[in-house]
């Protein structure tokens, strides 16, 4: 089988394209920027603008089982543009749901969008998980662009013979993870205490394994027949409290951190201070997401423990 991954150079691309080059599929690749060196030379790589394709150029590279978009802008704390949801909806939205009309025209039996839990929201009440039903159409400009691709996508599939699925992981984790979580390894590799042992949160997370073996899964459609036109949440399937992460990262890096306890008010008027808010929510608030519909329709579960990939993060951490 043949498969086709935008945005192979990124994060989960990169470690997608060798899962599916491991398990004997061919790959092509398309990739925008200039980090050709560092993938796998199985792999057929094509540098191309997502927004710029036409019919002529995806001739001559669809000749696939499936398409997994991965390309797109990511989330960023503290954008600074000057209009956010356009640069968002430029690659999010725009480029795949026209690529995604040309892979209908070339017969593709099934389209992959990697979305984002942030189109359910930035939290979850407690005691209540996500699920793949949304409340409120959501406002920050990054999910908004992916509820939009996810709302344009699911209308093609309406009228053509592909499939789409639609993906909304959490927190993606694995060996190279950037953004918060890397800070939060690198303070706890400092040993320093910290003052979270009064949050009681519960958060999902879904290892860079985890998702790429979910989104292998849903990507032949002989072996998940039910998946089709289908939007899911996936997780790891554990959920953890920040003190609980903290604990686990620590033990995989070899670290000694002591976790102690802290009036809440007092770290969320710290975070306030530096002008962090948005970190204490990810610190202190909820996120669970309920895989029932993932397992239901796809019998996957997950390959990989929490404990095992921090393992596998920290070797490859050592090796820098």
């Amino acid at each position: 089988m043949k498969f086709l991954i935008t945005g192979v150079s990124g994060f989960i691309g990169s470690s997608l394209a060798l899962r599916l080059i491991e398990q004997g599929y061919k790959v092509t690749g398309i990739y925008s920027n200039s980090k050709k060196s560092s993938l796998n030379s199985k792999i057929n790589l094509i540098r191309a603008n997502l927004l710029e394709m036409n019919e002529d150029h995806i001739s001559q590279i669809l000749d696939v089982e499936a398409v997994i978009y991965c390309a797109g802008r990511a989330h960023i704390m503290n954008d600074t543009s000057e209009d956010s949801i356009g640069d968002y909806r430029k690659i999010n939205r725009d480029a795949a749901i026209k690529f995604a009309e040309l892979a209908a025209i070339k017969q593709v039996k099934r389209f992959i969008y990697v979305s984002t839990i942030k189109v359910n929201g930035e939290s979850s009440n407690p005691k209540e998980s996500f699920v793949s039903k949304i409340v409120n159409k959501p406002t920050d400009p990054y999910a908004l662009s992916k509820y939009e691709a996810e709302i344009g996508l699911l209308n093609i599939a309406k009228r053509t013979n592909m499939e789409v699925v639609i993906i909304r992981p959490p927190l993606v984790y694995g060996p190279g993870v950037k953004a918060n979580l890397k800070r939060l390894i690198s303070l706890v590799r400092t040993n320093l205490p910290l003052p979270f042992g009064s949050i009681k949160n519960l958060r999902s997370h879904i290892s860079l394994i985890n998702l790429c073996s979910f989104i292998e899964c849903c990507s032949i459609k002989e072996k998940t027949p039910r998946a089709g036109n289908e939007v899911f949440v996936i997780s790891d399937g554990i959920d953890l409290s920040t003190p609980d992460l903290i604990k686990k990262i620590s033990k995989n890096y070899g670290s000694n951190t002591l976790v102690f306890r802290f009036p809440l008010f007092l770290v969320k008027f710290i975070f306030k201070i530096l002008r962090q808010e948005k970190i204490t929510s990810r610190l202190i608030d909820n996120l669970q997401i309920d895989n029932t519909k993932a397992y239901k329709l796809t019998n996957w579960r997950p390959v990989i423990s929490i404990d095992e990939q921090l393992s596998l993060m920290a070797k490859y951490d050592e090796k820098k």
